[in-house]
């Protein structure tokens, strides 16, 4: 390796000042030193400036405060005004491994021909504290792979908090478009599809989140807005056995968090699919006896 390349640590925050501590904090230790840090505060009301306009005079990284735009004007500001040759998106509820972008940036210098490099992801509850396992999604790699075909039929996801995306890769796609607010099903999708690559590490490099108020939180919302994105692609031969496959996914996910919500898309779901027959099972064992056996 020659001259070591500038990597972009792009935060965007809003309302998250119980978690800016560790979520900016594993930024500004990342092990990796030649790093811009960014962090803008999208609006916050919950007193996150006052802390983060200090921490950045301390600590010399970029701030700055706007008036509400919204997650994707956001990011396409952070990405334009960035100077990196790879560049992490990060929301300040998750946070990293100290040493996760030493060894990202490592393993693309090495691979030219990857696009996006991913890793094992840890899910955390609102404390910071791992989840039990059977939530634990993200921490080996799927053996469908990350191309176009398995994220599309959602054989796999990718655990965005753990991406580094190569600049070119997203210049190729252009800025994320605010129509599509789940922006990184958006971008995986077309990325992959355009012929673009994720490559999976197994080291343990980062925290996803869980708790009540991030995206992943609000179903209904989640349901909408991802059929939403699956027809962007609707010209696939594989159109519609992905709505089948996302359709018994959701009705799973909705068995457990509103039974009469889950009632009204049984009709619409195919049992042939493993997800439909899980969410079923779901559906007519109660949750307590349902998380129970889970955790068994």
């Amino acid at each position: 390796m020659n001259a070591k390349p500038l990597v972009s640590l792009l935060l965007q925050s809003y309302n998250h000042r119980p978690f800016l501590e560790q979520s900016v904090g594993t930024a500004l230790s990342q092990t990796w030193q030649e790093k811009e840090v960014w962090v803008v505060d999208d609006g916050s009301t919950d007193g996150s400036h006052d802390i983060l306009a200090d921490w950045s005079r301390r600590a010399g990284f970029r701030y700055d405060r706007q008036s509400n735009q919204g997650l994707i004007p956001t990011l396409n500001r952070m990405v334009a005004g960035s100077s990196g040759k790879y560049l992490a998106l990060q929301a300040t509820d998750d946070f990293w491994h100290d040493d996760k972008t030493r060894l990202q940036v490592e393993f693309l210098e090495e691979h030219p021909d990857v696009d996006v490099c991913i890793g094992s992801t840890v899910c955390v509850g609102s404390d910071g504290v791992p989840l039990a396992l059977p939530s634990q999604q993200f921490l080996k790699s799927s053996p469908a792979g990350y191309g176009f075909e398995a994220l599309f039929l959602g054989k796999s996801a990718v655990p965005g908090a753990s991406s580094l995306i190569r600049r070119t890769a997203l210049e190729r796609m252009g800025p994320f478009d605010p129509a599509y607010p789940i922006e990184d099903l958006w971008l995986w999708l077309r990325l992959t599809r355009a012929g673009g690559k994720i490559a999976f590490l197994d080291n343990e490099i980062a925290f996803y989140r869980q708790h009540g108020s991030n995206l992943h939180g609000r179903l209904e919302f989640m349901e909408r807005e991802t059929f939403r994105i699956l027809d962007l692609h609707r010209d696939h031969p594989l159109h519609g056995r992905a709505l089948r496959r996302w359709k018994a996914a959701i009705f799973s996910s909705w068995s457990t968090t509103s039974k009469r919500e889950a009632l009204r898309r049984l009709l619409s779901v195919s049992l042939r699919e493993d997800q439909a027959r899980k969410g079923l099972a779901k559906l007519l064992i109660p949750n307590t006896l349902w998380g129970r056996w889970k955790r068994i």
